[in-house]
């Protein structure tokens, strides 16, 4: 999980994400403010509406666990063949599983 106070393209999130694909992939979210154009109010008001609140990111936190939690309970069978070793979805009600963890 990163949290950004500004836009999460091209922020921090998206560089940790770019590791995180290459070398560990699991569930990530970005926190910050997405595609939109600013405005002006009290810092109380904009941590609210950018969903940057201490319970905002709490319940990002929660949810990117139990995420995790699935997407590792789910994680591919690793078969041997030989000297190589392959990670190999084992079936159907694994290929489902990953897909709802990928699109929840």
């Amino acid at each position: 999980l990163t949290v950004e106070e500004h836009s999460i393209i091209g922020g921090l999130g998206s560089a940790v994400a770019e590791v995180l694909v290459e070398h560990r992939p699991i569930p990530m979210r970005r926190v910050g403010i997405g595609d939109k154009y600013g405005f002006s109010a009290k810092p109380g008001e904009l941590l609210e509406e950018f969903g940057l609140t201490v319970g905002h990111i709490v319940a990002e936190v929660q949810n990117l666990l139990e995420r995790k939690n699935k997407f590792i309970a789910y994680q591919p069978v690793k078969r041997f063949t030989g000297n190589n070793a392959s990670n190999v979805i084992t079936g159907k009600r694994e290929a489902e599983a990953i897909s709802d963890i990928l699109t929840s």
